[in-house]
């Protein structure tokens, strides 16, 4: 997820983060975001 992304949701949520609030959430989407990338990824692969 791009700054610009989730600067869009945040605003359409009506929510206002101070800097460091809003670093820290983009942080977090960006770790969540490679998780289930991987988790897909587990759950995708052929079976052995």
């Amino acid at each position: 997820m791009t700054e610009a992304e989730l600067r869009k949701r945040v605003e359409a949520l009506g929510l206002a983060l101070d800097p460091r609030a809003f670093a820290a959430a983009l942080q977090g989407a960006q770790h969540l975001r490679a998780e289930v990338a991987r988790v897909k990824a587990y759950l995708e692969r052929p079976e052995p």
